[in-house]
């Protein structure tokens, strides 16, 4: 089946067609790493299939100077024979335990640190390239700001074996840093938008193979669930997602197990609430509605993230469901995902 065919009857607020991206967190063995995933994965997709390699940036902490710390480290991109970027595979700060943070760094392994959160989210987005090296992964960087990197150790670098990026009147456009305590062992599968007849077998290929190599869930997994946004972009539709989760929250994280050791997830906040209360659907326009949101304070850190829906231009226009626990078993995360859509129908009827 292919996207645009019917898929049998629609539900009552999600509809047929329908788009749902995952992400997966898992942990490489030791002595592996989130590389080897995605090599074997395009091994399995087959001829033409390939990897692109990047960086995911991270916001980890602000400088005492009030600048921001934001770490970029590496990434892989999974791409298939007809250009499809199938799935991402990233580093995720959360995850923690099972790491021996004292592991020495890897010489063939880097981070990249910049003080511009505005540079961080370019590079995110402009570092992708097929050669797995520092110099081609930052060769846009360097080209669009007329940038050199320079050899390790050589001022303004602060350590013996870090490298400075500097612009041509040698201001600093960031540093090439090292990267160990074992995060490349952390395997975020971050995947495209699936279709709904899709996801049960690129779901089995992904975990499948990841189960192959022995990755496991690590101890802080999460799976989270992005859906397309359109169905809550209305004042009606959003106000009684928030006000019907809220009422049967109980029964539903009872439903779904959320793993404990994820701590940031919670309910929509008391203002939250009190805000999608207070709203007469017919007369409160949405613009007016998600202003209202963003006024109480709502949050990516709750079981559902609607930040998605109220923030414009959104960072991603999704509704993020969060508060599930991780499978390596595909069937099961698929199970997950139709217990999810079910209980948005139920919570948002009429």
């Amino acid at each position: 089946m292919r996207p645009g065919q019917k898929e049998g009857p629609a539900r009552a607020l999600l509809g047929a067609r329908r788009r749902t991206g995952f992400e997966l967190e898992l942990l490489a063995p030791a002595g592996s790493e989130r590389r080897n995933l995605a090599d074997a994965l395009a091994a399995e997709l087959g001829s033409g299939a390939r990897v692109e390699y990047g960086l995911k940036y991270h916001s980890d902490a602000v400088h005492a100077s009030r600048r921001p710390v934001c770490h970029l480290t590496p990434a892989y991109r999974i791409r298939t024979s007809d250009g499809r970027v199938l799935a991402t595979i990233v580093d995720d700060n959360t995850i923690n335990k099972d790491l021996l943070t004292s592991a020495p760094e890897r010489p063939d392994l880097f981070r990249f640190v910049v003080d511009d959160l505005r540079l961080a989210i370019w590079l995110e987005r402009h570092s992708w390239t097929n050669e797995w090296t520092i110099d081609a992964i930052l060769g846009q960087l360097c080209d669009t700001f007329d940038g050199k990197l320079l050899p390790a150790g050589v001022q303004p670098a602060q350590h013996p074996e870090h490298r400075v990026v500097i612009d041509p009147v040698g201001h600093a456009l960031g540093v090439v840093a090292l990267y160990g305590g074992e995060r490349e062992r952390v395997s975020e599968i971050v995947t495209a938008p699936l279709w709904t007849h899709e996801r049960e077998p690129i779901l089995e290929l992904l975990l499948g193979t990841a189960a192959q190599l022995g990755f496991v869930c690590p101890h802080e997994a999460a799976l989270h669930l992005h859906m397309d946004r359109d169905p809550w972009m209305n004042t009606r539709s959003l106000r009684r997602l928030i006000l019907g989760f809220s009422e049967a929250r109980t029964k539903i994280i009872e439903t779904l197990s959320p793993n404990p050791a994820c701590t940031k997830l919670g309910p929509f906040s008391e203002r939250v609430v009190g805000a999608a209360a207070s709203v007469d659907e017919a007369s409160t326009s949405f613009d007016a509605f998600r202003k209202m949101l963003r006024a109480a304070g709502a949050t990516k850190y709750a079981d559902i993230n609607i930040l998605g829906i109220i923030n414009e231009p959104p960072l991603h226009p999704t509704l993020e469901v969060r508060c599930l626990p991780m499978s390596l078993d595909a069937a099961r995360v698929e199970s997950l995902t139709r217990e999810v859509e079910r209980l948005l129908d139920e919570i948002s009827a009429d």
